[in-house]
């Protein structure tokens, strides 16, 4: 009972507090700010800080205390957040006023603005939809990905710690990359949110390509027989299996490409519907973007597939969805860039 109780009040405080905090990082910059996506790619940054540091911290302190101890200390830290932020939240409204008054005194419309409506949402939606097979893929990072460190790494490490190499990396490649689009930006080669975020769904494919590759160069499994020549399965139905160990580089880097293919989506689309949502829609459709998550997250149930296929293929399955959707959302661009000009 406790334990429901206390996942309902995690589901219902995310859902109030996610969707708004995103919207209101893109209120701190003006419509048409060149600084935005970078903004976003900070604020991404600080929470996948805390990312690192939440597994590390959670298996150490549950390591030596117990479960009970680890949970305080999740707890403790959110009541420092609320602390920080409420302290700090005056300026927060400052800039947020500065930004309403200074739109309030543009008297010509921006490119976007005399978009219809429902043109911007409908452009926004299908970003969704697209999304939606990324998070399905991305999120195989707490689940299949993880075994696959567990069982098939050579390493002694629990999965818990694995969990931490993402995070790790993109705090790790988030200033190179605001640098890089900087750079890009002065010379006026910067691409637009929507053409980074193809590329960041071709990075994805590739990284389980990575995968594919290690569990081919020797972890995959392999399929036990009988006397009779017949494959063998547990009580579950699942094919019982061998598995085989290889370099926990192949982790490690799939999970540095996976990571910067994040940061060209995640932040990219927060930073999108920052820009191309209408205001008084901004909190709804923020709700939508993590709405599209929720659904991935959702069908990561294809992770059944993991007892029943060889690793080498499933990876491929992933890698070949994130493909398809990468030639879909290219396929898309021109009519997305019409119905969201400027961004």
């Amino acid at each position: 009972t406790a334990l429901y109780a206390a996942l309902t009040c995690l589901v219902v405080g995310n859902g109030f507090f996610k969707p708004n905090v995103s919207a209101m990082v893109g209120t701190l910059y003006p419509q048409g700010s060149p600084l935005r996506d970078a903004a976003y790619n900070l604020f991404y940054m600080g929470i996948n800080i805390g990312a690192t540091l939440a597994p590390i911290v959670a298996e150490v302190v549950k390591a030596r205390f117990g479960f009970h101890p680890a949970f305080v200390v999740a707890g403790g830290g959110m009541g420092i957040s609320l602390l920080v932020f409420w302290g700090f939240r005056k300026y927060v409204i400052e800039r947020q006023d500065a930004v309403a008054v200074g739109h309030s005194t543009v008297a010509e419309s921006s490119a976007l603005d005399l978009i219809p409506e429902r043109k911007r949402i409908g452009a926004l939606i299908v970003i969704f939809g697209i999304v939606i097979v990324f998070w399905m893929v991305f999120h195989q990072n707490g689940n299949t990905m993880t075994h696959w460190a567990n069982e098939n790494t050579d390493w002694r490490v629990s999965g818990i710690i694995s969990n931490a190499i993402n995070p790790f990396w993109v705090v790790a490649l988030t200033i190179p990359l605001i640098q890089f689009w900087s750079f890009l930006r002065a010379r006026g080669m910067e691409p637009s949110t929507p053409t980074k975020m193809v590329i960041g769904m071709f990075l994805t494919s590739l990284s389980f390509l990575i995968l594919y590759l290690g569990a081919k160069s020797g972890g995959d499994q392999t399929f036990q027989l009988d006397a009779a020549g017949q494959y063998l399965l547990d009580s579950k139905g699942d094919f019982v299996m061998t598995e085989h160990k290889v370099s926990p580089l192949w982790l490690i880097s799939a999970y540095m490409v996976i990571s910067l293919g994040e940061l060209m989506l995640s932040p990219m689309g927060l930073s999108l519907v920052s820009k191309v949502a209408p205001a008084r829609l901004r909190g709804v459709m923020m709700g939508g973007w993590f709405a599209a998550t929720a659904i991935g997250n959702y069908l990561t149930m294809i992770a059944l597939l993991w007892t029943k296929w060889y690793h080498s293929s499933f990876w491929l399955l992933c890698a070949g969805l994130a493909f398809g959707m990468a030639f879909v959302l290219l396929f898309l661009l021109r009519p997305l860039k019409r119905a969201m000009p400027g961004v």
